[in-house]
């Protein structure tokens, strides 16, 4: 195996060690930000969207988490991420991961981004920023997500 095969295998190795993906198929639970806990879906269904809606919320500016129930890094940044809505001043959406999100590398290529079917994800959890209708950032993985959402509430305090 050549030397760029070895660095292609081991960014995979990476990307599935900071990422899970995983198809949910019940909905029953997810964040709520104002009370900073889990609730009923029927308790806070406003704040869930679908994969399909990610650039068409009706807002300037937004968050979006995708995560599923069943992944382990999302389980992990779940206080983080609990935390983060009750810090920032703008909304946050919850997509629940399902199969037909599309699923490619290099999640950067996504910022600018406008149109839905240009959109994937890495893996889950993964977190976008939305301005103005299109992508002004994401995080991918655990590790991204933690440090963005650390660097953020330090520049805010």
């Amino acid at each position: 195996m050549g030397r760029k095969n070895n660095y292609f295998v081991c960014f995979l190795l990476l990307a599935q060690l900071t990422s899970c993906v995983k198809n949910e198929e019940s909905n029953s639970e997810v964040l709520n930000r104002s009370s900073l806990k889990v609730v009923s879906k029927s308790d806070f269904f406003s704040n869930e969207i679908t994969w399909e809606n990610l650039l068409g919320v009706n807002e300037k500016e937004y968050y979006a988490y995708i995560y599923s129930k069943t992944c382990s890094y999302c389980n992990k940044v779940k206080p983080k991420i609990i935390d983060f809505c009750s810090v920032i001043k703008v909304p946050m959406y919850f997509i629940i991961f399902s199969n037909s999100i599309p699923i490619k590398n290099n999640p950067r290529e996504n910022i600018g981004k406008k149109d839905i079917d240009e959109v994937f994800i890495i893996g889950t959890p993964t977190l976008f920023k939305i301005k103005d209708s299109f992508i002004s950032n994401c995080y991918s993985g655990y590790t991204e997500i933690s440090e963005y959402i650390d660097s953020y509430k330090y520049e805010n305090i």
